[in-house]
């Protein structure tokens, strides 16, 4: 492998691993407050909360290993006709 390549090689890791972390960071907060917190009814009639930051934390991995993976995934290049 040719020797100027290497640098190309840690800039794109970079990239997706800054581009990952910032979607992870917007899937949290989108998440915190749609999924983060339910609910209910309790047994007097009042509002009763519950937080389910367990499936928030799942849902942040899932986005930050999603977006990391598909820019890291090696692109076809197209050959020219001529």
């Amino acid at each position: 492998m040719r020797r100027d390549s290497e640098p190309f090689k840690q800039t794109t890791l970079a990239a997706a691993l800054k581009e990952a972390v910032i979607a992870a960071v917007v899937a949290c907060g989108l998440f915190a407050l749609m999924v983060g917190i339910k609910t209910d009814q309790g047994p007097t009639g009042g509002l009763v909360f519950t937080t389910r930051f367990g499936v928030v934390g799942v849902l942040v991995a899932i986005a930050f290993a999603m977006l990391g993976r598909s820019r890291l995934a090696p692109r076809p290049t197209q050959q020219p006709l001529f």
